[in-house]
């Protein structure tokens, strides 16, 4: 495979995305084993679209990157997986949005904060840039003296 290739299923009844994965090189194994999807949805539940900070389109501030730039997230893996303690919390915020059941019981059944943002970062190659804005959110909203640190 030379490029990604980008799959969704769409309920055409509703004009919804119910399922998307982005499949990249070595993600698919000769077992036939796939990858998972990088999103339990396309968009957000209206739930959340009226929350503050967690906007439906658009880039945020320092979180997104440019076709040049690394997104947050790229920039401070190692330090992410080291400096977040709490992990919980920000699973939850992306349980139904980024993560989905499945994935979010596999990373909470690591038995320490590292190998649970390990198992999260795990799943990153299959992350949107809409998906890792969403991290980002929730880090910082979990963890703002952290993000706010690693943006200095």
């Amino acid at each position: 495979m030379v490029e990604e290739v980008k799959l969704s299923l769409k309920d055409k009844r509703k004009d919804k995305c119910v399922w998307h994965a982005v499949l990249r090189r070595g993600d698919i194994a000769p077992s036939g084993a796939g990858a998972d999807a990088p999103c339990a949805s396309c968009r957000p539940p209206r739930s959340r679209r009226s929350q503050p900070g967690w906007a439906d389109r658009g880039q945020i501030p320092g979180a997104s990157a440019t076709t040049t730039e690394k997104h947050f997230l790229d920039l401070h893996r190692v330090e992410l997986i080291n400096r977040v303690v709490e992990v919980k919390g920000v699973l939850d915020l992306l349980l139904g949005d980024v993560l989905d059941f499945e994935q979010y019981q596999r990373i909470l059944a690591e038995k320490t904060s590292h190998s649970r943002m390990r198992e999260l970062f795990k799943l990153m190659p299959s992350w949107t840039p809409w998906c890792k804005d969403r991290i980002y959110e929730a880090l910082k909203e979990k963890h703002p003296h952290l993000v706010e640190d690693l943006e200095k």
